[in-house]
């Protein structure tokens, strides 16, 4: 646990760092540029360009980022194939990282704050419904990806069911992208 609290933390402060150190690029994202013009920005940190990219899909999961402009940019910087795998695996960090940290810090909060009825019941519903209501929550675009993320972070889902979910259910909307 502790492991992964370290490595949550480790990544996000990475990210907030190289965020706060491309002031450009974060104009261009906080204030709704094109597509062409994260492209060209991806673009210009050459052979780092990927990782980049998967850093800004990362981050997107922790600050107000458009990542549909993200996942474009990746596809014309990238191509089809290699910007939705690019895409894909920078919100499958992100989605991961935002359940950790759901889970690590919120799920004692839900404990303390429902009544165990209450907890039980859900948790119940959870083992239930939990992967099938997880992946079609993936697929309707309309239902925020970090939002889920954070919700199911509170449940008891596993992480298997939760990375498999995700995996399979963002794959549709990070193709379009």
């Amino acid at each position: 646990m502790v492991v992964i609290g370290a490595a949550l933390i480790a990544l996000v402060a990475g990210g907030v760092v190289f965020y706060l150190q491309r002031r450009d690029l974060t104009a261009i994202l906080l204030f709704g540029h094109s597509a062409g013009e994260i492209a060209d920005h991806i673009r210009s940190w050459g052979t780092w360009a990927m990782a980049a990219s998967v850093l800004l899909m990362i981050a997107h999961s922790f600050v107000p980022l458009p990542s549909e402009l993200i996942a474009v940019a990746n596809g014309i910087v990238f191509g089809l194939v290699v910007g939705t795998l690019v895409t894909w695996v920078g919100a499958m960090f992100g989605a991961i990282l935002a359940f950790a940290l759901a889970r690590w810090l919120g799920r004692w909060f839900v404990e303390t704050v429902l009544p165990a009825r209450y907890t039980a019941a859900i948790d119940e519903w959870t083992k239930e419904q939990g992967a099938l209501v997880l992946l079609t929550s993936r697929l309707l675009p309309i239902v925020s990806f970090n939002l889920i993320n954070y919700a199911a972070g509170l449940t008891p889902i596993s992480w298997w069911t939760f990375i498999w979910t995700t995996g399979l259910g963002i794959v549709p909307l990070t193709f379009l992208m």
